[in-house]
């Protein structure tokens, strides 16, 4: 089962339905983590779906509620899952469609929480001479080779789909709404 599309489509409530992939992991000159950075770790929920970062990596919460609201929670590791370091920012890695790469851009904030950041956009990838289109798996899908440059990687940031992983254990949008949560935090 792919689990970090679930993942990406609970947090970060995409606007469009395009994946972008690579071959390589990003961005140049990003720094392979032996281990996933404590200033990582939290648990965080959304109505159906919630996850967690610790020592092991990414874990898939399910969420399901019975008839009379009793609710339980199953878990789901994701496998292939790399973090890469790029000045103040966290790339992680999963394996998405086949060998190819799909990244989330993580930015751990002062107070504790964690910025998300998403581009399905493959377009904005276009301009970077780095990198270069290789297959386009549908309309709004792409696969590229190269490693993009930390330029690219900030546009992205200015991007708006933002996500945010409060210190509180749940996920809100960049307008501080909680997204789909109806369950109190554990």
């Amino acid at each position: 089962m792919k689990l970090f599309p679930l993942i990406i489509g609970l947090l970060l409530v995409l606007s469009s339905c395009g994946v972008v992939y690579f071959i390589e992991p990003q961005p140049k000159g990003g720094e392979l983590q032996l281990e996933v950075p404590k200033e990582l770790y939290g648990k965080w929920f959304g109505n159906a779906e919630g996850w967690q970062i610790d020592k092991n990596g990414l874990t898939n919460i399910n969420i399901n509620t019975d008839s009379v609201g009793n609710k339980t929670y199953t878990n789901g590791v994701v496998s292939e899952f790399t973090v890469y370091k790029a000045k103040e920012l966290y790339i992680a890695h999963t394996k998405g469609h086949g060998d190819y790469w799909e990244i989330i851009i993580l930015k751990p904030m002062k107070n504790g929480d964690i910025n998300v950041y998403y581009s399905p956009d493959p377009k904005l990838f276009a301009h970077d001479k780095n990198l270069k289109l290789v297959d386009s798996l549908s309309f709004n899908s792409a696969v590229y080779t190269g490693q993009m440059k930390m330029k690219t990687l900030r546009k992205i940031l200015t991007s708006e789909n933002l996500t945010i992983l409060k210190k509180d254990g749940f996920i809100y949008s960049a307008d501080g709404t909680i997204i789909d949560s109806d369950i109190e935090n554990e």
